[in-house]
């Protein structure tokens, strides 16, 4: 029962943050999956984005309504996008849970430098 209102909480607070700052929540799901429900990194990113399809397009879907969809953008950062993630994930299957959680870490740590300094 604890593990379905953690999941639950996840799932609200991971859509929310998608939806506010146009996330496709992995930011959220990744760290909680692995620190509040106990689940090794590669299952954790596994499962992130098997939750992010839905939770991305309810998002897209509400944005697009309001103007702010770019289908071209969308058409070609999809095809792009999908051979990165078949590339990444054949990498991320050969690197160790801990390899794997450092390199998202310093990623996430990188964007946010960015992000903040422009």
């Amino acid at each position: 029962m604890k593990k379905n209102i953690e999941s639950l909480l996840i799932g609200l607070v991971a859509g929310f943050v998608s939806g506010l700052l146009g996330l496709g929540g992995g930011v959220v799901f990744v760290p909680a999956i692995v620190l509040l429900l106990k689940r090794t990194q590669h299952e954790a990113h596994g499962t992130s984005l098997a939750l992010i399809v839905p939770t991305a397009a309810m998002g897209a879907v509400i944005y697009g309504m309001h103007g702010n969809l770019d289908l071209e953008i969308v058409l070609w950062l999809a095809i792009f996008g999908m051979a990165g993630a078949y590339v990444g994930v054949g990498l991320a299957h050969k690197l160790s849970a801990k390899k794997l959680r450092i390199a998202y870490a310093v990623f996430m740590l990188i964007v946010g430098i960015r992000m903040i300094l422009g």
